[in-house]
């Protein structure tokens, strides 16, 4: 089976595989941009057992192998196993080969194709932020965060008070100050739907009962067992709910504190930025430690170098943006929402309410 995705122009990449639930799972997370024939893709995955090429590789950690242009190793984290070669790491077009177990699905997704797609398109000038994002038509606004602070809440309210839909997880950022729009699938937890009981109506009866039942499972295992039900956009928002590209206008960073107070104030690019590039280092989980490994042996290259390259990209996108650090409390509330809302709209953000 093979599956072509195109993002925005941006970035191009190609799935071949038999294993019916690997290639259902990536199918469902990028539908959005999912098209029939692409040329030249920036990147290509194999799915299945393939025999590494790992002849004349330094070892770093008794399992990373790398060369020029090569990465390989077996990994594993919790219940799931996988291992992974990368050819041409640093070259216009990349090659995956993945292999794993029944669990390494999202893996893939999350931990190998979204950072090599994150890693290429930066080079190209475009940086990623581990965001939610909405706009009014005219511009965009996103929602800056590390994970369970409650930008997901946040935007699904945005969106369901009359905003466009952007993003979810990660909204890309062009260094000349563009958004672009990344509508994955979504990630429920159950405090997500806490926080947004109107998105919560829409869902089925299965999606709202698997919420219940992951969260009692984390509770149960002592947060080992964490999952997420993965909504497809299209079963949430209608059609042209969802938009593609615009100007950023601002930019808001949320903190979650011990407090009950909301707390705005007003931050400037360099700060933000500094903020921000933590998060994406979190986001990249183990590819973070690949990164390393490679950065180790090849101190001059591009991945080494993909942070300050980062960096660069994000200070030259916000320099015409307005940007705001928001502490929240701890238990989100349907008030931070409507806090969130009134900075916005503050900001030029032109919606009509239609709740």
């Amino acid at each position: 089976m093979i599956l072509n995705f195109n993002i925005h122009n941006i970035f191009k990449f190609k799935v071949i595989g038999n294993n019916k639930r690997f290639i259902k799972y990536i199918d469902r997370e990028f539908s959005f941009f999912k098209t029939d024939k692409i040329k030249n893709p920036d990147l290509i995955i194999r799915i299945g057992k393939f025999k590494p090429n790992n002849k004349n590789c330094h070892i770093i950690d008794h399992k990373y192998y790398i060369k020029k242009n090569y990465f390989y190793c077996k990994d594993s984290y919790k219940v799931v196993k996988w291992e992974v070669q990368i050819s041409g790491i640093e070259d216009r077009k990349t090659i995956v080969d993945f292999n794993g177990n029944f669990f390494a699905d999202s893996f893939l997704v999350r931990y190998i194709i979204e950072p090599i797609m994150r890693f290429k398109t930066n080079k190209k000038g475009y940086a990623w932020l581990h965001s939610s994002g909405t706009s009014d038509g005219k511009n965009a606004f996103l929602l800056t965060t590390c994970k369970g602070v409650g930008k997901t809440s946040s935007i699904l309210y945005l969106v369901n008070k009359g905003g466009l839909y952007l993003s979810d997880d990660f909204t890309i950022l062009s260094n000349k100050g563009k958004v672009y729009s990344y509508p994955t699938t979504i990630h429920f937890f159950n405090y997500n739907l806490k926080g947004c009981p109107l998105i919560k109506k829409k869902l089925s009866f299965k999606d709202r009962f698997m919420v219940k039942f992951y969260d009692l499972l984390f509770k149960i295992t002592l947060g080992y067992g964490s999952l997420p039900v993965d909504i497809k956009v299209e079963n949430i928002f209608e059609s042209g709910k969802t938009g593609k590209s615009y100007p950023l206008k601002s930019l808001i960073l949320l903190t979650k504190k011990n407090t009950d107070k909301i707390k705005i104030q007003k931050s400037n690019r360099e700060t933000i930025v500094k903020q921000i590039i933590p998060i994406n280092i979190i986001e990249a989980f183990n590819f973070y430690d690949y990164m390393l490994a490679y950065s180790f042996i090849f101190p001059n290259s591009d991945i080494a170098n993909h942070w300050n390259k980062l960096e660069k990209n994000l200070l030259n996108g916000l320099k015409r943006v307005k940007c705001y650090q928001v502490d929240i409390p701890e238990n989100y509330n349907p008030n931070i929402s409507k806090k969130i809302e009134s900075l916005l709209k503050r900001n030029g953000y032109l919606i009509k309410d239609l709740t």
